[in-house]
């Protein structure tokens, strides 16, 4: 059986010939059924409130990874009830709002707000879960867990209990 090899510089031409066959969407195309790119606040509280529902903090968690699996098989669920109609950046935001909290954490882990180094995820701030965005300098800071509150402090943040989105 013979091969058909094509010279190097053919499949670069090959490849912008398709493209320019390729089907377009004008500008002015409806948006996607999962919806905007960006997640409204309220929708993006809405599941974590699910989400709260689904896996308590104050569950029997003994070490943050069951808690973290829980918030997985929550997110399933929650995709599964909207018909996989909701954007999979939302749940990852929720998710993440929850996977930055204290539950299942040992005695001491606190939330850490940084006054540095902000994120914008999806439109919304990723150290003030109701601030839109669209730059990361829309936002003011950031927030992770420490493990304690004199740690938060050597750092230069301010502590508390719960979730960096509270």
């Amino acid at each position: 059986m013979k091969t058909f090899r094509l010279p190097p510089l053919a499949l670069p031409i090959v490849i912008g010939a398709l493209l320019l066959l390729a089907p377009t969407q004008s500008a002015a195309a409806p948006s996607p059924a999962r919806g905007s790119k960006t997640c409204e606040t309220a929708l993006v509280q809405s599941l974590i409130d699910q989400m709260a529902a689904l896996c308590p903090c104050d569950g029997n968690w003994d070490v943050k990874r069951q808690y973290k699996a829980c918030l997985r098989k929550a997110q399933r669920t929650i995709m599964k009830d909207s018909n996989n109609t909701l954007r999979r950046s939302c749940i990852k935001m929720a998710f993440r709002c929850g996977s930055l909290s204290t539950c299942g954490e040992e005695a001491g882990v606190v939330t850490c707000s940084l006054p540095n180094a902000p994120k914008c995820l999806y439109g919304l701030c990723s150290d003030d879960i109701g601030r839109a965005c669209t730059t990361n300098g829309d936002c003011v800071g950031s927030c992770n867990l420490a493990d304690s509150s004199a740690d938060c402090a050597r750092a230069g943040g301010v502590s508390a209990p719960g979730s960096c989105c509270d």
